[in-house]
């Protein structure tokens, strides 16, 4: 039976009366890639809009760290200037060591921070590498998604090679993402080479940061045998003031021995230990000779409200701080003039004492002479010219 042009008339017509038979006529006419043609375009619209989106993210991600970079280099700029400035401090530093100023102190605070800071900025270097690989292993996965989207639109295009401009205009926006993602591949090579240079600078930074530890280390090893020295001579000089006070109080004691001693003593003599020696040297043994020798200061006269004591010797230690040993040489001094078969006292004299000479002078009755005061001369009158 010929199927004729009224036919097809009355099926148009048939169709128009009854459209839910469109798609059984569909279903018989055409064949099942083209039935499913529309929701595959729908599908590839559908990709591409996602792709699309997922290609503003990693445009943007790629943007901030690349921001992140500019930064990171300026701060290694600034971290760069301030390495050179401590370089030019430690010369400074080391040609003006001898003069052991507080710059010493200040160089070592900021190398400290120095150092706090090269840390952080390798942290935060570990950091951007994890990002960058990260972001590569990402790009990895979207170059491969890329691809297979590639193979699926040759697919696509050799079944649907009579698609309206729908497709065509599919073909554009895709063409245009592949330019986007080349730029992106190149501003990604573009910031893998930064980085790269960046990890050269940091291990010539290290470098120099070594060298600077390494002449710090020296600065301060000088320095502590500086301080060393400088201790032994502060104590050396402790020592030359303590004795020179010493001298200087006992020519004092010397120059004004009447106003020192004249209270006490009548008709008052000085005399020098050698000259006490040499008048005695027939009667005192050699132990007390070599003694007496050593004695700071010998004082003769009768005392003055107990003239019938009868002549007496005062055998003074003199020092600026009167300490026990001063009490004992007293002592044993007075015991020397003694065994010449003289009344001799011992006396100390000072300009302070410790809480061990103020014992000592109570517990064996010496004379303590001290900022013009007399302490004990009673007492040790009754007990040695008696």
């Amino acid at each position: 039976m010929t199927f004729g042009l009224e036919d097809f008339q009355d099926l148009i017509r048939l169709l128009g009366e009854h459209p839910e038979w469109r798609a059984e006529l569909r279903r018989h006419v055409l064949t099942e890639e083209l039935l499913q043609l529309p929701d595959l375009v729908r599908q590839l619209a559908d990709a591409q809009v996602r792709t699309e989106h997922r290609i503003e993210q990693l445009t943007a991600r790629v943007d901030a760290l690349a921001d992140a970079q500019v930064r990171t280099e300026q701060r290694l700029e600034q971290l760069t200037v301030r390495v050179d400035e401590l370089a030019q401090a430690q010369v400074r530093t080391e040609q003006r060591l001898e003069q052991l100023t507080a710059r010493v102190d200040d160089l070592t605070v900021r190398l400290e921070q120095l150092a706090a800071r090269v840390d952080d900025l390798t942290v935060r270097l570990e950091q951007l590498t994890a990002r960058v690989d990260d972001l590569t292993v990402r790009l990895e996965q979207l170059t491969a998604r890329v691809d297979d989207l590639t193979l699926r639109m040759v697919q696509v295009e050799e079944q649907i090679a009579r698609l309206t401009a729908r497709v065509d205009d599919l073909t554009v926006r895709l063409e245009q993402l592949t330019a986007r993602v080349d730029d992106l591949t190149v501003r990604l090579e573009q910031l893998t080479a930064r980085v790269d240079d960046l990890a050269q600078r940091m291990e010539q930074l290290t470098a120099r940061v070594d060298e600077l530890a390494e002449a710090q280390v020296r600065t301060e090893q000088r320095l502590e045998r500086l301080i060393a020295r400088v201790d032994v001579i502060e104590r050396d000089l402790a020592d030359l003031r303590s004795e020179f006070r010493g001298y200087r109080l006992e020519w004092r004691y010397i120059q004004r021995a009447a106003a020192y001693f004249g209270p006490l003593l009548r008709r008052l003599r000085l005399v020098w230990p050698s000259e006490a020696v040499d008048q005695y040297d027939d009667r005192l043994p050699r132990w007390a000779a070599e003694e007496l020798l050593r004695a700071d200061l010998l004082v003769t006269g009768v005392p003055r409200y107990q003239p019938e004591a009868g002549e007496v010797w005062l055998v003074v230690e003199v020092s600026a701080r009167v300490d026990r040993g001063d009490v004992e040489r007293a002592v044993r001094r007075a015991e020397a003039l003694r065994a010449a078969g003289l009344r001799a006292l011992p006396a100390v004299a000072g300009e302070r004492t410790t809480q061990g000479a103020k014992t000592a002078v109570q517990e064996q009755t010496v004379v303590l002479f001290k900022d013009g005061a007399v302490e004990g001369w009673e007492e040790a009158l009754q007990r040695w010219a008696s």
